[in-house]
């Protein structure tokens, strides 16, 4: 109890600390090559948790009529639109005409504090497990869409039989160490390559896409990989030969977003990890600050359900090059019998930035 109860003050404690030092503020260029009837504001946000709130505070800053390309790690994301009443008269993910140029930003290193738990409900013998990690990730952008990211795990509290039972507590093993690259391309489509270190202990190459159709609330992407295991724990590697060992995996999906109520709609099919192959289907509602996931898996050695909570973490505004995490996630799911439905994360998945550019999201949480 006594090591559960030092696990939570620090859990808290890494939450609120990192605000109290260093100084960032938010990217403002304005382009002077654009030919518009308005003015043309660029901006790029390193200061606020929620994309919707470094729109407000541009928008606080200038006069209408205006118009603003929102961009993240130097790329183009979303074109906003704001007219002489400062009213919204167009956001989305369609520029007019040719892509933006790179505007002189940089995207300063941050040293980023992520809080993890983790638990299982339902094991027979005991009825709930816990863990609690903390990831510190260090993040670094030397150009456009470039990111290397470095996050070791710190065990603080482990009653997960599959990983220790007590016995790591104290512990650190690296969750991932990646060089990734996303680009934009015309028709709104993403591209996203990344190699190195993932988590669910496996390394090599993963890459993806994602297609936004104009005017439209559908988009279709997918993912491929290909990984074998390898694991940094207690001051070892252990790995297994990519080339002969190495497995193939994969997602294809289509998603509906439904506007009215914040909601994305998402279907795909997998081959997972372990050779199995099946669907997972997700319904995905966004809150103003909460985001709540409901999800469903159906493979050959697994049938499960649950559900990904994001709940963001304070300050709401920081100015600091070392930070919280904008949000910890708590993820549930049913246990199964049967080792299926697995899949690698590479941390730079393109939805879990993507979601907060949303254009109804912006367009709902935003008041010009």
């Amino acid at each position: 109890m006594e090591n559960l109860m030092r696990s939570i003050a620090l859990f808290i404690w890494v939450s609120i600390i990192p605000s109290l030092l260093g100084a960032h503020e938010i990217d403002l260029w304005f382009p002077p090559d654009v030919n518009h009837s308005d003015q043309t504001l660029f901006y790029q946000n390193h200061v606020f948790r929620e994309e919707y709130r470094a729109l407000q505070d541009v928008l606080d800053q200038v006069s209408p009529p205006v118009t603003l390309i929102a961009y993240y790690h130097q790329l183009p994301v979303s074109y906003i639109q704001v007219d002489s009443t400062g009213a919204f008269r167009s956001i989305g993910w369609d520029f007019p005409g040719s892509l933006p140029a790179a505007p002189p930003f940089s995207t300063p290193p941050q040293l980023i504090l992520h809080p993890v738990l983790k638990d299982i409900l339902g094991n027979y013998d005991d009825a709930v497990k816990l863990q609690i990690n903390l990831m510190p990730e260090l993040r670094l952008t030397f150009w456009q869409g470039h990111q290397i990211s470095v996050a070791p795990i710190f065990r603080l509290y482990n009653e997960l039989k599959e990983e220790g039972y007590l016995a790591d507590t104290g512990q650190w093993k690296l969750g991932y160490l990646t060089l990734n690259q996303t680009w934009r391309l015309p028709r709104n489509l993403f591209i996203s390559a990344t190699i190195g270190q993932f988590f669910e202990d496996r390394y090599g190459v993963d890459l993806e896409f994602k297609r936004y159709f104009a005017n439209s609330p559908w988009a279709v992407g997918g993912y491929a990989g290909y990984t074998a295991y390898s694991s940094y724990t207690d001051a070892t590697w252990r790995y297994t030969n990519l080339f002969e060992l190495g497995v193939v995996t994969g997602q294809l999906y289509v998603e509906y977003r439904v506007a009215p109520v914040n909601t994305t709609l998402h279907a795909g099919y997998h081959q997972f990890l372990y050779g199995d192959r099946g669907v997972q289907v997700e319904i995905r509602r966004q809150f103003r600050r909460i985001d709540l996931d409901l999800t469903g898996l159906w493979s050959r050695y697994s049938q499960n359900a649950g559900f990904r909570v994001r709940i963001p973490l304070p300050p709401a505004r920081s100015t600091v090059p070392i930070r919280p995490a904008d949000h910890v996630v708590y993820e549930y799911r049913m246990r199964s019998y049967l080792y299926g439905g697995i899949e690698y994360n590479p941390g730079t998945r393109l939805r879990h930035w993507q979601r907060e550019f949303y254009p109804d999201y912006l367009r709902r949480a935003v008041s010009p």
